[in-house]
């Protein structure tokens, strides 16, 4: 089970981010403020970090820059950033994106998946190709 923290300022953001993730049976820790999230990345740590870029008690960009902190434990943590106040910053760096809102949640999970270099799952409806074994190989692997 990963370990998710999703930071934004308005609950139903926060409960439908943490809906769209809960199809991979991720642990959510949910923080609508910048020192809720500090007192979150104090204690452990998270597979992801999904936060929003504009909130009441502060900046994502202050929550990015303790995360990358040169020898900290966050430094590597893949950053998903959102937001539809703002447009993209420029100086994104290492593993850290950026979505705009509104985003359906295949987006968003995209850009998750991207992020943690984990493929999408397929869904039912669109079905999985069984990959075929090449004539030759079937000798060397017993197939």
């Amino acid at each position: 089970m990963n370990k998710v923290l999703i930071i934004d300022d308005e609950e139903d953001i926060l409960d439908l981010l943490e809906e769209y993730l809960a199809c991979d049976k991720n642990e959510i820790f949910k923080a609508k403020s910048v020192p809720e999230a500090l007192r979150y990345l104090q204690k452990q740590t998270f597979k992801i970090v999904v936060s929003d870029l504009v909130l009441e008690t502060g900046k994502g960009e202050s929550v990015l820059r303790y995360m990358r902190q040169p020898g900290g434990i966050h430094q590597n943590t893949p950053i998903l950033l959102i937001s539809g106040k703002v447009e993209k910053p420029n100086d994104l760096k290492g593993k850290t994106s950026f979505l705009a809102k509104p985003f359906s949640q295949e987006e968003f999970l995209t850009a998750i998946n991207r992020l943690i270099k984990k493929p999408a799952k397929k869904t039912s409806s669109q079905g999985v190709k069984k990959k075929s074994v090449h004539p030759s190989l079937k000798k060397i692997i017993g197939k």
